[in-house]
């Protein structure tokens, strides 16, 4: 993958410079595991020509997911993602609308099935066969039913789309639900959740840009959230914990902070271009990334985290088991098995392992848009089986 140092023409007329773009890709970099030092390997992602398809779906939510991101300054992130993936459809940023709109989006799903990233945003209305949310003049769930299964992956943003959100809270006369609950009598790709009320940019450019440099998604937690964002809470990493002193500490304990409850990184990324978090700004942790925060953590002042109720085990807010993403071991061209002529070693976006002939994978690998471990290897595998 070349490394194009320089910033593009687009970057420069947006006032991005080189370093601000090298910063952020560090703040990235930092964010998925990689270390300030990887942001190098982030720029070269994401400034790479192999620009996966997207298609941006929205549900019922108030657009602030989108909001975040286009708000972003440091560098300009709309800017970014739209240079870094190829934004085929998303209804906040197109012109058009209405039914011609919608047939470009239904023919760039069966053009690209198996091969694009679906972003949802928002939750989906189930009750009388979701009635209660249309878009042009089809509803929110029979859009979801036809174009998130062709998906390669799904990327569920906000606590709308992950959770269910506020448009799922009591008494929820709309039957709204997460996009797998709402979704769980299809056989859906592998999803990925990046809850937030809104959720940090950065964890959202963070899970791309895992899936740019890898070809797979990012190790998660039980309900789905990436590990990298969502590993610690909030109260662990924030920098008044120490300072519970009901008069003079910031410690915000006292008067209903969730923050004990609530994983996320917002006190380590932080918002605004990383100048400030809620507690920083003088307002409790209201635990926006845990499931059913509205109805559990409410009213948000005053109601102590020791007093809030357990977060739903994740079937019963996906309504449906699901398998937490694994960790991917790094592999070498040594994991071959030469008796069998089987290669071991090659993964899927979820993290099994998946085996087969090595022409076969070979094959597979030449027309997926993202390098399995195996291309990287071919000749070397080929000469080893002593495979013309």
């Amino acid at each position: 993958m070349a490394l194009d140092m320089e910033p593009s023409m687009e970057s420069e007329k947006s006032g991005t410079s080189r370093r601000d773009f090298l910063k952020f890709c560090s703040v990235v970099a930092t964010a998925i595991g990689l270390g300030p030092a990887g942001g190098f390997k982030v720029l070269a992602a994401l400034t790479s020509a192999n620009r996966p398809v997207v298609l941006w779906l929205h549900f019922a939510e108030c657009t602030a997911c989108t909001e975040v991101l286009l708000r972003a300054t440091n560098p300009y992130i709309d800017d970014l993602l739209l240079d870094t993936v190829s934004v085929d459809y998303h209804e906040t940023l197109m012109a058009g609308a209405g039914s011609t709109v919608h047939d470009i989006l239904v023919e760039t799903a069966a053009k690209n099935s198996g091969n694009f990233i679906c972003v949802v945003e928002g939750a989906i209305p189930t009750k009388d066969n979701g009635v209660y949310g249309t878009i042009n003049g089809k509803t929110m769930l029979s859009i979801a039913e036809e174009i998130c299964p062709k998906a390669r992956c799904i990327i569920a943003i906000g606590a709308c789309a992950s959770f269910g959100g506020i448009a799922a809270a009591a008494p929820n006369p709309a039957g709204a639900k997460n996009i797998i609950a709402a979704l769980k009598h299809l056989n859906l790709p592998p999803v990925v959740t990046v809850p937030g009320c809104p959720p940090n940019p950065v964890s959202f450019v963070g899970v791309i840009s895992y899936y740019l440099l890898n070809g797979r998604l990012p190790p998660t937690d039980q309900y789905l959230r990436p590990k990298f964002a969502y590993e610690n809470t909030v109260h662990h990493t924030c920098p008044f914990v120490d300072s519970i002193d009901p008069v003079t500490g910031r410690c915000l304990m006292s008067v209903g902070c969730k923050g004990p409850n609530t994983y996320n990184n917002c006190t380590v990324v932080k918002y605004n271009n990383g100048t400030n978090f809620p507690m920083n700004a003088g307002h409790v942790c209201i635990g926006c990334s845990e499931p059913n925060f509205w109805d559990i953590n409410t009213p948000f002042w005053g109601k102590h985290a020791d007093d809030t109720d357990f977060p739903p085990l994740p079937v019963e807010i996906f309504e449906k088991e699901v398998s937490p993403i694994a960790v991917i071991p790094r592999q070498t061209g040594r994991n071959i098995s030469k008796s069998s002529k089987k290669i071991s070693g090659v993964f899927d976006l979820t993290g099994r392992k998946v085996s087969g002939d090595v022409s076969d994978i070979l094959s597979h690998s030449r027309r997926s848009p993202h390098k399995l471990f195996i291309e990287k290897n071919g000749n070397q595998i080929k000469k080893h089986l002593k495979i013309k």
